[in-house]
């Protein structure tokens, strides 16, 4: 049996040498015809609307068919996939579900992390005009805060349009575009124009003697958010998670979430808590700027510590029958999960759809109860947005920042399909849920509005200013509650 085992292991290392050796045969300019592509959106369309838990809640069905109606009229002879990703993204991007995501094929990421491709230097964007915040070029004469007006003979008003014009949205969030955008502008460029052998950057106003300046291609590079262990301020620290007491004030803990993560969150929750519990802490403010959610069971679990009240986790599903295909890949715990709900019984069978409710009790022990500080951004999305919502209804949490990217009355979640088209590649993210927030909004498709609005100024910006901390430590020396 040792033996065997030996073999077996032997012969999946050969096989993995070998996968890994093998060069990508993926051809950036490789056109596709015109019937290759309407048979790859023919899925997109069929399926969206096949397993969407609701496709035109924001967006009517004649309203959606005219979108169709239109994109069909684009897809000619000729296209790359490259420029059927932008077709197909804008759309998707009508359904206004920030989970229902259009993504490359995996043969564009394999191409694209051995290769150089995005613009050396991180952006801010500040109505929508464009500012170098960070150069990683050799060239120091380029100054952080200039202003860039062109990119290869392209304006950067129309490339932000171009990105706006892809970008995934839930419901009519504001913040949302502008946050996505900042953050993936090179991301964004790649999608629509591609690699080039050089960029062309034109400067608004000549610096040091340059009106532009040609750079080669970049190659990103991971960064660690592990925080540094000498920081004695640190409580307690995992992945994406950090709690820390605020240097000015001893009372006020601060609880860094950059994602809801699966692994031992039970674990963190309890230390976390306990340690809030011990040092007597007032004041905790729960930073959720760039939280895009994540494991929907550490929310929910995460919830239990801060709201005095039972609450519930509602959601449901279309009882529509999905037709089966092989471009429809649904992995199997997702399977699994959905045969072990279908045992539950309809929590509302008045209702057209099939309806599930989870009960979330709080917790006797370790219980929070001092001020609650949520900061969010417009990358607060999905699991943070329902927490935040749980959290604005339910307590006398202060909200400080921006609107949430994510809806405050739901969002399509839970757990979603992968479509797979077979001519370009290209992948679907869909999801075949929604998760009802079970609040009561004015406006429904917005986030959740903060108490304490909070705008940059560029010079802030480049600065590194944090002016959410600034309005809390504010609200505490004055003893302003909600």
């Amino acid at each position: 049996m040792n033996t065997l085992f030996k073999i077996i292991l032997i012969v999946l290392f050969f096989n993995n040498f070998l996968a890994s050796q093998t060069t990508s045969s993926y051809d950036t300019n490789k056109q596709y015809s015109q019937t290759e592509l309407l048979t790859d959106f023919d899925l997109v369309v069929k399926y969206v609307n096949a397993v969407h838990p609701a496709p035109n809640r924001f967006t009517s069905e004649e309203e959606l068919k005219n979108v169709e109606t239109e994109i069909r009229n684009q897809i000619t002879d000729g296209l790359t996939d490259m420029e059927f990703h932008s077709l197909v993204r804008k759309y998707v991007k009508e359904i206004r579900c920030g989970h229902t995501v259009v993504f490359p094929s995996n043969d564009f990421y394999k191409l694209v992390s051995s290769t150089d491709w995005m613009i050396p230097f991180y952006f801010e964007i500040l109505d929508d005009e464009l500012f170098i915040k960070k150069n990683l070029t050799e060239n120091e004469a380029i100054k952080v805060g200039t202003q860039v007006c062109e990119i290869n003979n392209v304006s950067v008003s129309e490339i932000i349009q171009e990105m706006k014009a892809i970008q995934e949205l839930d419901g009519f969030t504001l913040s949302r575009e502008n946050s996505k955008i900042r953050k993936l502008f090179n991301t964004y460029y790649l999608f629509i124009y591609g690699i080039p052998k050089e960029f062309e950057l034109e400067f608004c106003e000549e610096q040091d003697g340059m009106k532009t300046v040609i750079v080669a291609p970049y190659q990103s590079k991971k960064t660690s958010n592990t925080p540094p262990k000498n920081d004695d301020r640190i409580i307690h620290s995992a992945k994406n998670l950090k709690l820390y007491l605020h240097p000015e004030n001893s009372d006020l803990a601060v609880l860094d979430l950059d994602a809801f993560e699966r692994k031992a969150f039970k674990k963190n929750h309890k230390a976390i808590f306990s340690a809030l519990e011990s040092r007597n802490i007032e004041h905790l403010v729960i930073d959720l700027r760039g939280n895009g959610g994540g494991y929907f069971p550490n929310g929910n679990h995460f919830l239990r510590y801060l709201i005095s009240e039972e609450i519930s986790m509602d959601f449901s599903k279309r009882k529509n029958k999905i037709d089966k295909s092989p471009q429809l890949r649904i992995p199997f715990y997702i399977r699994m999960t959905e045969t072990l709900l279908g045992v539950k019984p309809d929590a509302d069978k008045n209702d057209p759809n099939r309806n599930y409710k989870f009960p979330i009790k709080p917790k006797s022990k370790n219980f929070f109860e001092g001020q609650l500080y949520v900061l969010t951004d417009g990358n607060s999305f999905s699991m943070s947005s329902f927490v935040s919502a749980k959290l604005n209804k339910y307590t006398d949490a202060i909200f400080i920042g921006e609107e949430t990217g994510g809806t405050e009355f739901g969002s399509n979640a839970i757990l979603s399909y992968s479509l797979n088209l077979p001519n370009t590649k290209i992948r679907l993210n869909l999801p075949h849920f929604y998760l009802n927030h079970d609040v009561e909004t004015k406006e429904e498709g917005r986030g959740i509005l903060p108490d304490y609005e909070i705008k940059y100024t560029l010079e802030e910006l480049l600065a590194g200013k944090d002016k959410e901390m600034e309005t809390v430590i504010m609200l505490i020396k004055e003893g302003k509650g909600k």
